[in-house]
This record gives structure tokens, C-alpha cells and sequence, in this order.
């Protein structure tokens, strides 16, 4: 005689003193789903395993899913026995309600479509590490049908790591190409992290068509895991190439200043110049050398004018009134003011440095000829 066939079916209830975290967490474990998943079947209605099991079988599913804390029936698989219950053996568990329509006879068709995963199902093993936040999202956008504006900071401040993350590889190359595109308008960067959770929901439904094309039942779900998921190593191997990128430009740039700095006192020297390295690289050293050298040049063109003979003595009041200076440039960067001499063809300017002595090692001194 043809064996009966029949369904366990989740109530959508939870056993007395049964909290629904506890038995999410046992039926995670017994039916090998994520966690978030099972949690969403305790909402008071009923779901159906998706297979249809033998009289002894189906009585033993039963046993391990109330165990776990969860209410559940049988129920009858066949065009003679379509709305019976298991009642001499097996009867529905108090208080569990009895479902107000009758099951329909299962065709093989309907049965292929039980066994069929749900997209949210394959959005959970698909995203992986962040599923409830995503899935959230994924289901506001398959409802209005189109993109929706969905504010992502990620996408605002790190989408390139962020692509990389999600395995996202070549709209992460895209996403590095607009970062790099100069003045790039702020509207157009905040519509990009409004649009990323977007992007992610239809690289993701791309990727589970692709593969539920391909594969069906436990395959499926392994390869959905696969293909999907995160990639933290790509994502902080990039952040740590942007951070070494970085170490180099800064470097290079130092070394650059620091030659430059090193070529200006070479200079100095040949010019026959006094210009203490510490003294020179502090801000009012430099301010000091810089008011030196356009003092300098009002000398030449004062000489320009008089002649070598008419400048042959010039001290620094004399210059200031013959070239209209004003006060604060015969002033160094210590508030002390500057020494001048013009003799026998040459014109030394000198500063007294941070100690405001003349005639020590701190002393800047400008020598050059006329």
C-alpha cells in the first residue's frame, strides 16, 4: 500500500517559557540557516517545510523542531487527505491554531516551488556579514520596483574600500576613477552614497539569477555563500597601499624642501654669506633673511642712482630714507634692528639673531658685492 506523505508546519509560535532568540538559535543549527533568517518565521503564521516526508519521518522532524522550542504540525500531502491532521498518533499541539484554508494537493510543480529558496534567502547567503541591514533595504527596492535614494556613509566617505569589501571589484575601479576626477561637484558625490546600497542590490540580484540558472538546492546555497559574502583582506590591503602611497608623497616631499633648504645655504656659503642652519630653518629666521635680501636690493638700486661713490658709507637710516622704506623692514624677526655697511664694493647686512647680541655664532649675516 502506498506510504502517506506529509508536511511539518511551522505555527509561527513559540513553546511556553521558550524565548525567540533560544530557539532561533536551535532551529538555526538544525535546519543550517543563518540565524536572522529563522528569526523572521516567528511571526505568527504559518510556514511550511519545503519537503514533503514520510508518516515516521515527518513525526521525528516534528519532535526535533518543538524540542527547539518552536510550535509545529503535520499535515497531510494527498488529494484523499488534503486538510487531515495526524489525530490518532500525532495531534496538533495545543494551542496551535489549525490553519483557516486547506492544503491544496501538491502537484509536482508546487513542489519544485517549496524547495525553491525565497529571494530574501538568497539575499541572507548571498550578503553574509550585514545581511539585516541590506536585506531591509533590498526589499524596499524591489517593492517600489527602482532605485530609491538610500543614504550610505560608506559610499560617502570610503566606496572604493567599501566596493572592494562587498567583492564589488569593477565598481570599485570606477568608484576610484571618480575620486580621482578633480572638483568634482559635492551634489554629484552625495548622489553617489545615496545610491550605493542601490548598486549593491542590483549587482547582488544579478549574481543570485546568474546562479539559480545554474544550480539548485544545497548547491546553490554553497554557491551563493561563495560568490558572495565579504573580502576584508582586499579592503584593508588597499587602505594599507593608500596609507604607504601617502608615507611616500609626504616623504619625498620633505626631502624635496630639505634639498631645496640645503641648495639655498650652499649658496649662501658661496656668496660668502653667515647663515646658522638652526637659525635659518626657524619661521623668524627665514622672515629675517627675507627682509635681508630686499634690503640688499635697495642698496643696489639706491647705488644705481647715486653711483658706488654716492653710497660708500650708507648706514641703514639713510637707506630707509633714500629708498622710502617702510618701518618694519629694518626690523628682523626678533624685533631687533638689522647692521648695515656699504665699503669698498661690498654690502653686509647684518641680523643679531634670537639672543639680540651682535658679534656671536647666532648672528645672520648677508656679504655680497655691489
Amino acid at each position: 500500500m502506498e506510504q502517506d506523505h506529509y508536511r511539518v508546519v511551522l505555527s509561527g509560535e513559540l513553546v511556553a517559557e521558550r524565548s525567540a532568540d533560544e530557539a532561533a538559535e536551535a532551529l538555526a543549527k538544525l535546519f543550517k540557516q543563518p540565524k536572522e533568517l529563522v528569526l523572521k518565521l516567528f511571526s505568527g503564521n504559518p510556514y511550511p517545510i519545503k519537503q514533503t516526508l514520510p508518516r515516521e519521518q515527518a513525526r521525528k522532524l516534528r519532535e526535533h523542531i518543538l524540542a527547539a522550542g518552536a510550535e509545529c504540525y503535520l499535515e497531510a500531502v494527498g488529494a484523499a487527505s488534503k486538510a487531515s491532521f495526524i489525530s490518532e498518533d500525532v495531534p496538533p499541539p495545543e494551542p496551535t491554531p489549525r490553519p483557516t484554508a486547506p492544503a491544496k494537493a501538491v502537484e509536482p510543480e508546487a513542489e519544485a516551488e517549496d524547495e525553491a529558496l525565497s529571494h530574501s534567502q538568497e539575499w541572507y547567503l548571498f550578503v553574509g556579514p550585514g545581511a539585516d541591514y541590506y536585506v531591509e533595504r533590498f526589499e524596499q527596492f524591489r517593492s517600489t520596483g527602482g532605485y530609491a535614494f538610500r543614504w550610505s556613509w560608506a559610499g560617502f566617505f570610503f566606496p572604493v574600500y567599501w566596493a572592494l569589501y562587498r567583492k564589488m571589484w569593477m565598481w570599485a575601479v570606477l568608484f576610484l576613477g571618480i575620486s580621482m576626477v578633480p572638483f568634482l561637484n559635492l551634489l554629484a558625490w552625495i548622489g553617489l552614497a545615496g545610491s550605493v546600497n542601490y548598486i549593491y542590490y542590483r549587482h547582488v540580484q544579478a549574481e543570485c539569477d546568474f546562479l539559480r540558472k545554474r544550480h539548485r538546492g544545497e548547491e546553490l546555497e554553497r554557491r551563493l555563500a561563495e560568490r558572495g559574502g565579504t573580502h576584508p583582506t582586499a579592503a584593508w590591503g588597499a587602505a594599507a597601499l593608500t596609507v604607504l602611497i601617502l608615507y611616500l608623497s609626504v616623504s619625498t616631499m620633505t626631502v624635496g624642501i630639505e634639498q631645496a633648504m640645503e641648495e639655498q645655504r650652499m649658496e649662501s656659503r658661496v656668496r660668502g654669506e653667515s647663515l646658522p642652519e638652526a637659525v635659518l630653518e626657524t619661521p623668524r629666521g627665514q622672515n629675517s633673511y627675507g627682509k635681508m635680501s630686499a634690503l640688499y636690493i635697495s642698496v643696489m638700486v639706491v647705488g644705481m642712482q647715486r653711483g658706488a661713490e654716492g653710497i660708500e658709507g650708507m648706514e641703514l637710516a639713510e637707506l630707509a630714507e633714500a629708498a622710502a622704506l617702510e618701518e618694519g623692514v629694518l626690523y628682523d624677526g626678533w624685533d631687533g634692528q638689522f647692521e648695515l655697511s656699504v665699503r669698498d664694493g661690498r654690502v653686509r647686512i647684518t641680523s643679531a639673531g634670537p639672543d639680540g647680541y651682535f658679534g656671536n655664532d647666532d648672528d645672520l649675516v648677508l656679504d655680497r658685492g655691489l
